[in-house]
């Protein structure tokens, strides 16, 4: 059916527009009825979601326009703290808007009054879906514990930069960083102190680098850098402000890319390499700075 962009409001916006509260008030009732939805299930700012839907109602949004710009920016809003019950809810807000509208709409306005409100909550459903897609895909390539990327993120990362830099030339840093005595702090203090531990570093790497570096943690006490366009020297100026930010002591290690070799694991290797002879260093007493390739 053609929506007629110069049809006048219809009469369900304006029942909308007076009768929020009531209808964010059987929104609520319904989700917490829906078997799909846990029972203390509550859709956060209904009354908020409720007027853009009857501003969506006032006006025409043709398929190959997109999305109604204002149910989209309530919708935004309203997944980001909904979570992962979002498209039950909205399930549950067309039950709830077709039950206050039933029977109330004039005969003349039905058949487009039910067009704009299918497009506009398919729409929501839609963008729902695509936000819950995106948190998924960040949650995936994220360390739960530190709140920085995890080895799945690194490894994707690494093999990204490596591309950039055989097309461009570009070169980049790899540091790896271990986390000194975590074993002995989770024995004697407990793993929470251990996890504090963790934290503390990565809050110290992430607050030390540039905006460009990207910060991992890809094992159990093992993070890991990725600096862009980083020269050796550029590493040693970052990494010791880490060290004089972080009160938990770690050992690291550099590589950088193409000096140390051509793939991920020649980078990674190189890396451990000299963190282990820089940790061997310390332990002896004789802390210099370890040699990175230029």
């Amino acid at each position: 059916m053609a929506i007629d962009l110069r049809a006048p409001a219809l009469s369900a916006a304006r029942l909308l527009d007076d009768e929020t509260a009531e209808v964010a008030d059987d929104w609520r009732q319904l989700c917490q009825w829906d078997p799909e939805l846990p029972p203390d299930s509550d859709p956060p700012a209904p009354e908020t979601v409720v007027a853009a839907l009857a501003d969506a109602l006032r006006r025409p949004q043709p398929l190959g326009w997109g999305a109604d710009p204002i149910v989209t920016e309530a919708i935004d809003a309203f997944t980001d703290r909904a979570g992962p019950l979002a498209i039950g809810e909205l399930v549950c807000l067309r039950e709830a808007v077709s039950r206050r509208l039933r029977g109330r709409i004039p005969a003349e306005e039905r058949e487009e009054t039910w067009a704009r409100l299918q497009m506009a909550i398919d729409r929501a459903m839609a963008t729902a879906a695509r936000q819950a897609f995106v948190r998924l895909e960040e949650l995936a390539s994220m360390d739960f514990l530190t709140g920085v990327g995890n080895r799945r993120s690194f490894e994707e990362d690494l093999r990204r930069e490596l591309g950039r830099n055989s097309r461009h030339g570009t070169g980049f840093a790899v540091v790896v960083l271990d986390v000194d005595g975590l074993k002995g702090i989770n024995d004697t203090e407990g793993h929470a102190a251990g996890d504090a531990s963790l934290r503390a570093v990565a809050r110290a790497v992430q607050a030390s680098v540039r905006l460009e570096d990207t910060v991992y943690r890809i094992g159990g006490d093992e993070f890991a850098v990725l600096l862009p366009g980083a020269s050796a020297r550029q590493v040693e100026r970052i990494m010791s402000r880490v060290a004089t930010v972080s009160a938990v002591p770690f050992s690291w290690g550099a590589s950088t890319s193409p000096a140390d070799g051509p793939t991920a694991e020649s980078l990674v290797a190189a890396a451990d390499r000299r963190l282990y002879r820089r940790r061997a260093r310390s332990r002896q007493g004789r802390i210099q700075p370890e040699p990175v390739s230029r």
